[in-house]
């Protein structure tokens, strides 16, 4: 699951769309928010449901002070963009394993305007509630 010049010129142009300051590899500050963002343009079809394949370095969420991180999904194009604050990403990825090469490797599965996380070994969780919801001004510092 690599980074393709696709995902790079998507997770760039969500940045840009947003004003972030770039900082190195996917990741970007917002004022005195740390921010992550993963894309998956690779879609698959399956019972009715789009799915996006994502991986998530872990020490990358687990670093720092989760009160000013934001982990962003990048679904498809940027119309489509899950926001975790950090409490909730660490709350959501502490709950998958860990691959090889530090990764959390897992799908999101969307119908409609429904959108659930799933992985090995865990249940699914709903995402709907923070699609498209931006977290800044409830964890930015003022």
């Amino acid at each position: 699951m690599g980074r393709t010049v696709e995902k790079t010129v998507l997770v760039e142009k969500v940045a840009q769309n947003h004003n972030f300051d770039s900082v190195r590899n996917n990741d970007y500050k917002y004022n005195d928010l740390r921010i992550v963002i993963r894309s998956s343009s690779n879609l698959k079809q399956e019972n009715g449901f789009n799915i996006y394949f994502l991986g998530l370095t872990a020490a990358k969420v687990l670093r720092g002070d989760p009160e000013k991180l934001v982990v962003m999904l990048v679904l498809a194009d940027e119309s489509r963009i899950v926001y975790l604050p950090g409490k909730i990403a660490r709350g959501i990825f502490s709950q998958i394993p860990i691959t090889g090469d530090g990764q959390w490797k897992f799908h999101v599965r969307e119908r409609g305007s429904y959108l659930a996380l799933e992985a090995t070994g865990m249940s699914a969780l709903k995402l709907s509630q923070y699609l498209n919801v931006k977290p800044w001004e409830a964890f930015s510092a003022e």
